[in-house]
């Protein structure tokens, strides 16, 4: 099965108990999520919450793939086509996605 890069609302569908996502995660051999994921996510929760989702990590071992210099480049290129031709997309959905495309 190919790997996959999770969106942060399928995690945060997850933290708050919802089997279907706990089910969509476990249905994939290889996890990943972006880095900007994992901040999305723990911006909204508290430290009960933080704590869950470094267990949850680990259950289901998802890895954090870093924003490194290419992904920065493809998530700039991915705001600039979307502000000169439209549909707009906003930095963070663009570095998730230039996460999923590496």
């Amino acid at each position: 099965m190919a790997p996959v890069v999770f969106d942060t609302n399928i995690l945060i569908d997850v933290l708050k108990g919802y089997e279907q996502a706990l089910a969509e995660l476990a249905h994939w051999d290889e996890r990943y999520m972006s880095a900007m994921t994992w901040m999305e996510v723990l911006a909204g929760t508290d430290s009960a919450q933080e704590d869950r989702f470094s267990e949850i990590l680990k259950a289901v071992d998802i890895a954090v793939v870093p924003i490194t210099e290419s992904i920065m480049n493809n998530a700039a290129r991915l705001c600039a086509v979307g502000h000169r031709r439209g549909p707009e997309i906003h930095l963070p959905d663009a570095i998730i996605k230039a996460t999923a495309a590496q």
